[in-house]
């Protein structure tokens, strides 16, 4: 029997920061490497509503509309929640953006 990664907001966002760090040089390297945060970060939302709810167990506030008004517009609870991982992601990788940038000067 194969051990399962517990998916969590930790374990996402670890994943996700591993990701940037894989790709740093391309993403430093580009015009608007502002865009390529974007799209990762999207790209790492979970696709299945039962992944998204997981993570809202892990991290109860993903499950509340968020201060940046992009929850308003949604129907369910499984899109405010996936907004809310794409925000959270969002900072991080343009924290990320920030601090590798200053490393690489």
């Amino acid at each position: 029997m194969t051990e399962e990664k517990r998916l969590t907001v930790y374990q996402l966002e670890k994943d996700f920061l591993a990701d940037l760090e894989e790709c740093k040089t391309e993403i430093l390297e580009d015009k608007y490497p502002e865009d390529i945060i974007h799209e990762r970060a999207d790209s790492w939302v979970p696709v299945y509503n039962y992944d998204r709810l997981k993570l809202a167990c892990d991290d109860l506030w993903l499950g509340y509309p968020s201060e940046s008004g992009l929850t308003h517009d949604c129907d369910n609870a499984y899109d405010i929640i996936g907004i809310n991982i794409y925000e959270h992601l969002n900072n991080i990788g343009h924290e990320w953006l920030a601090h590798a940038r200053k490393k690489a000067v």
